[in-house]
C-alpha cells in the first residue's frame, strides 16, 4: 500500500518497480539475516537507501537466492531512481558484499581490487574479451528460453547437447561446402537436420523430434548474416515457405484462443481505466500532490479489485489442462547433472571439436564448477569428500565454513621431481581438513600440499589447512574446530610464514609448534602450471 502511494506521486513513470535476484553459489549457506544485510548493500549501490524496497529470501532452489523489489520512486521528492548502469553498480555492490562476510569472488564482467580496505571494479584486459569474441565463434552462446521450456516439459535434453561430435562436424561440414541454399538444405537433410529462417536469424531444427537449436550454436559463420553474404538471398527448401512455424496441435490451438481472448478483454479493461485516471487528473490540476495522490490511490485499488474479480471469471489456460506437454519423462539425475552443467560441457566439447579457445584461469568460479561437475561419470555420489582426485595429477580440497558450507578449493598438482605443489587461488576463505574429524589430535598448515604430506604420514591426526594469511573470522574458525583436544601447528619456512605462525599462536597461544625448514616448497613456480587441467567429459 504504501509502495503503490509512492509510485502514484510520479505517475509519469511508466514502470516504477525495479527488481533483480541475489544468488548464492553451490555449496554456500548463507543465514536470513546475511541475505538481508547484503541485499541492503546492494541497494544502497544503487543509490536508493531511502526508497522503500522488499525482500523476500527463497531456499526452494539449489541456489539459495533473495528477490529485492525496489520502488524507483522517491517517498518524499517523487523523483524516480536513475538504473544508468546498474550492471556495473550491482557488480560492485556483490564484491563488497563478499569481501565484508568473507565469502569467495565470484566472477563477473569486471576485475576487483582491494585499495585500502575499499573494493573497486577493475576492467578486465583485452585478452578476455578476445577470449569472448573466440567463444562465440564456436558457438558457446546462452540457450534461448524456449529450448530451455521446451527441454524441461518433454524430458529430453537440447539438441545442441544431443548432437553427437560426429553429428556436429558432418553438419559443420555440410554447411560450408555447400555453394547456395538448395545444396544446403539437401545435405542438412540427410543428416534428419532443417535450416529454417526465424526472425532475423535462423534455427537448426531436427526432422524427427522437432527439437531445435539457434543456428550460431554450432558456430558463428553458420548464423543467417554470415549465410547470406556467402550464399545470397535466404531461400528456403523446395516445397516449405520461407519462415516455418512448427505445426500446433488442436489442444494448443484451442489454448492460443483462449488466452488471446482473455488478453484482450484485459487490454480494452486497462485502456478504460487509463482513461479514467486521465479525467481524474484533469479534475484534480491545482490540488496539493499529496491529496491528488491519494485520490488516484483510491481509483487504482477500485480498479484493480474489477481487474482481479475479471481474472477469476476468466482464469488462466493451462496448457496441461488442455493436454498439451503432459507427459514428461520422470526425473534423471543425470540428466539433472548435464543441463545443469551443460555450458561447460559444450566447452570441453567445442576444444574437442578443434575450436581453438582461451584457456580458463582457475578462479574460484572455475574450480567450483570443476568440483560440481565431477569426473568420470555424469553424477557425482560422494558429496561428502573434501579430497578429490581430478587426474594429471591434479587434486582438489573444499573449502567450509564454521557451518559446513563450501567457500572455496585448493587445487594441487604433483610434479615429476618436485612432489605435492599448490596452484594458490587469489582468496581462500574457509579451512580445509583432511583426516578423521574425531581424531583427537589436530595439526595446523598454511597450505593445501603440505596438509596432503602431513595427512598421509599422520593418518590418525585431523589435519587443518588454513591460508598464509589467515584473517581473524578463520583463526576463530580454527579454535572452534580444535576446540579442548591437543593441536599443533607445522610451518615448513619458517621466513614466509612468521606472520601465518604469530597469528595462530595468539589465538592458540597453548598450541604446539613445530618447524620444518628442510621441507619441500609449496607453490608452483612453473610457468603455466594449470595447462593439463582436465575437464569434465561432454555426454558425446
Amino acid at each position: 500500500m504504501q509502495m503503490a502511494v509512492s509510485a502514484g506521486l510520479n505517475p509519469a513513470l511508466r514502470d516504477p518497480s525495479c527488481h533483480f535476484v541475489l544468488s548464492w553459489a553451490d555449496g554456500e549457506n548463507p543465514r536470513d539475516a546475511e541475505i538481508i544485510a547484503a541485499a541492503r548493500i546492494a541497494v544502497r549501490a544503487l543509490g536508493a537507501s531511502l526508497d522503500q524496497y522488499v525482500t523476500a529470501v527463497h531456499r526452494n532452489r539449489p541456489n539459495i537466492h533473495a528477490h529485492v523489489v525496489l520502488n524507483r520512486v522517491h517517498p518524499l521528492s517523487g523523483k524516480a531512481l536513475s538504473l544508468s548502469h546498474d550492471y556495473a553498480r550491482l557488480e560492485l555492490a556483490c564484491r563488497k558484499i563478499e569481501h565484508r562476510f568473507g565469502w569467495p569472488p565470484d566472477r563477473g564482467r569486471f576485475d576487483h581490487d582491494v585499495m585500502e580496505g575499499e573494493v573497486i571494479l577493475v576492467p578486465k584486459p583485452p585478452a578476455h574479451w578476445h577470449g569472448k569474441r573466440a567463444d562465440r565463434a564456436a558457438g558457446l552462446r546462452p540457450d534461448p528460453r524456449g529450448v530451455l521450456g521446451s527441454s524441461l516439459r518433454n524430458g529430453r535434453m537440447p539438441l545442441r547437447d544431443r548432437m553427437t561430435a560426429e553429428r556436429r562436424h558432418a553438419a559443420r561440414t555440410a554447411m560450408r561446402s555447400a555453394t547456395d541454399w538448395i545444396a544446403l538444405h539437401a545435405r542438412l537433410l540427410r543428416l534428419g537436420l532443417r535450416y529454417l529462417a526465424r526472425g532475423s536469424g535462423a534455427r537448426i531444427t531436427e526432422v524427427t523430434t522437432g527439437d531445435w537449436m539457434p543456428a550460431c550454436q554450432l558456430g558463428s559463420e553458420f548464423a543467417m548474416p554470415r549465410l547470406v553474404a556467402r550464399l545470397g538471398c535466404f531461400v528456403s527448401a523446395p516445397g516449405q515457405p520461407d519462415r516455418v512455424r512448427a505445426p500446433r496441435s488442436a489442444e494448443r490451438r484451442r489454448y492460443d484462443a483462449a488466452r488471446e481472448t482473455r488478453r484482450a478483454n484485459i487490454a480494452a479493461l486497462q485502456l478504460k481505466y487509463r482513461d479514467e485516471r486521465q479525467r481524474l487528473g484533469q479534475r484534480l490540476k491545482g490540488m496539493p500532490r499529496t491529496l491528488a495522490s491519494a485520490f488516484l490511490q483510491v481509483l487504482r485499488e477500485d480498479q484493480n479489485d474489477d481487474l482481479m474479480r475479471l481474472r477469476k471469471i476468466a482464469p488462466l489456460p493451462r496448457l496441461r489442462a488442455d493436454g498439451v506437454d503432459s507427459a514428461v519423462e520422470p526425473k534423471d539425475p543425470a540428466r539433472e547433472w548435464a543441463l545443469r552443467y551443460r555450458h561447460g560441457l559444450r566447452r570441453t566439447g567445442a576444444l574437442r571439436d578443434g575450436f581453438m579457445l582461451a584457456q580458463t584461469p582457475p578462479d574460484h568460479t572455475c574450480l567450483r564448477q570443476i568440483w560440481h561437475k565431477g569426473f568420470g561419470s555424469s553424477v557425482d555420489e560422494d558429496h561428502a569428500a573434501d579430497l578429490r582426485a581430478l587426474g594429471n595429477g591434479f587434486a582438489m580440497i573444499a573449502r567450509r565454513g564454521s557451518r559446513g558450507d563450501l567457500l572455496g578449493y585448493d587445487l594441487v598438482r604433483e610434479l615429476p621431481g618436485r612432489g605435492l605443489c599448490n596452484l594458490v587461488p587469489e582468496h581462500r576463505p574457509g579451512l580445509g581438513s583432511l583426516g578423521d574429524p574425531r581424531a583427537r589430535i589436530c595439526i595446523v598448515v598454511a597450505d593445501a600440499a603440505a596438509g596432503m604430506r602431513i595427512s598421509a604420514a599422520c593418518a590418525d591426526a585431523l589435519v587443518i589447512i588454513a591460508s598464509e594469511t589467515p584473517n581473524l573470522r578463520q583463526t576463530a574458525q580454527i579454535a572452534a574446530l580444535i576446540g579442548p583436544r591437543r593441536a599443533v601447528v607445522v610451518v615448513e619456512c619458517p621466513k614466509t610464514q612468521a606472520g601465518f605462525l604469530e597469528q595462530v599462536t595468539t589465538v592458540l597461544p597453548a598450541i604446539g609448534v613445530l618447524e620444518l625448514s628442510d621441507s619441500p616448497g609449496g607453490v608452483d613456480a612453473e610457468p603455466n602450471p594449470h595447462a593439463d587441467l582436465p575437464t569434465p567429459s561432454p555426454l558425446s
